[in-house]
């Protein structure tokens, strides 16, 4: 088991990093305001779309505008990958006033979908600004029909279901995506009935024959009642050129809490949610032994602990009791899992995602570790 939980620490360390603010960075801002205050992007995603390794480095720029009071400026970028190398304005963005970011993705690592962040840290704003690049690169040219494989009627997709991201319980989040239109002539794509909370947008409607279109999907959290935690999925049913197509296709968003509003002294004060340990190693047991574990989480904050929800990313797994759950100030709960192995076999690891209203630990991952024999 020990490599496996040496990734699984990884992963656990690689999603912690997500959250954490960059050394200093807070202190700096100050009273520092939300994104959507200070700097608006035309943009905060680039798809390339499918593109050639001979076609060599790629470029695409992010344009943004202050649109606060004050000058801003930007002070770091970080990049995902040493593959992404971005250049931007270095002086200082007068209230108004606009700048840019100049991105070049080396294209230069096979023939493999592509998907690198930038990390923007700007003055004024309460947190970084994450921008991204993606793309699928190639070694020779395809047809549309290989390059978008799941197709419902003529309108073709890169794979059955899109992850979105996270949004913050009481905002909406907007990403988009590329489709496809397989056939020879336009095709005219609207949602088969309305989802509540989410609607779709494509920038080219109706879609060229043998054509793409960028869609945008959003999901308000706000239409949500009562109010929804962690994985959201939505399966969606298209009317194609007005008659509706089999099939659907899979969207998912995550609901996380919404720490927009906290001043530098609540989210000092705010709750901290310490596990006496991250594993729980139940060992080798046989297919359908019903596991029990259990995880001691501490409350090291001066505020109380809310554990919204938690998200098991395996079928089988049981939390013994209801959330939310609530821990006070310096006390401490047991929260206890029942696990049915019947359905598994091998070396297992489930990760328990336990949704928070702690700023500094929002996700908190727990490992259940073992193995399973027939």
């Amino acid at each position: 088991m020990g490599r496996l939980r040496t990734i699984l620490y990884l992963a656990s360390l690689a999603a912690a990093l997500v959250f954490r603010p960059c050394p200093g960075y807070a202190q700096e801002a100050g009273a520092a305001l939300p994104e959507e205050k200070v700097i608006a992007f035309e943009d905060k995603l680039h798809d390339f779309g499918d593109v050639l390794l001979s076609d060599g480095p790629l470029k695409c720029s992010f344009k943004f505008k202050n649109i606060s009071d004050s000058p801003i400026l930007i002070n770091n970028i970080i990049s995902s990958c040493g593959c992404t190398t971005p250049e931007w304005t270095r002086t200082s963005v007068q209230p108004g006033g606009t700048g840019s970011i100049e991105v070049t993705f080396a294209n230069d690592q096979g023939a493999v979908p592509f998907d690198k962040t930038l990390t923007v840290y700007v003055t004024g704003v309460n947190r970084p600004v994450i921008l991204r690049i993606r793309g699928y690169a190639h070694d020779k040219r395809v047809k549309l029909a290989e390059s978008y494989p799941f197709h419902i009627g003529q309108l073709a997709f890169r794979a059955p279901s899109y992850s979105a991201g996270y949004v913050d319980q009481g905002l909406s989040r907007s990403d988009s995506f590329t489709v496809a239109n397989i056939s020879r002539r336009p095709l005219t794509v609207s949602l088969a009935s309305p989802v509540p909370g989410v609607s779709m947008l494509l920038d080219r409607n109706p879609v060229p024959a043998q054509g793409t279109a960028r869609m945008t999907v959003t999901f308000d959290s706000r239409a949500a009642h009562p109010q929804k935690w962690g994985k959201q999925n939505f399966d969606l049913a298209f009317d194609l050129d007005g008659r509706r197509a089999q099939g659907s296709f899979r969207l998912t968003f995550f609901v996380k809490d919404n720490f927009n509003d906290l001043s530098d002294a609540q989210i000092e004060r705010a709750a901290s949610p310490v596990p006496d340990q991250s594993y729980f190693e139940f060992g080798t047991v046989k297919a359908g032994k019903k596991v029990e574990a259990s995880f001691r989480i501490r409350n090291t904050g001066s505020e109380p602990l809310v554990i919204h929800k938690v998200e098991a990313d395996k079928a089988g797994i049981q939390l013994q009791g209801k959330c939310p759950v609530t821990i006070q100030p310096g006390a401490a709960a047991a929260l206890k899992f029942k696990y049915d192995t019947s359905k598994m076999s091998g070396e297992t690891a489930v990760v328990l995602t336990l949704i928070t209203n702690s700023p500094a630990k929002p996700l908190l991952n727990l490992f259940l570790t073992g193995i399973i024999i027939k």
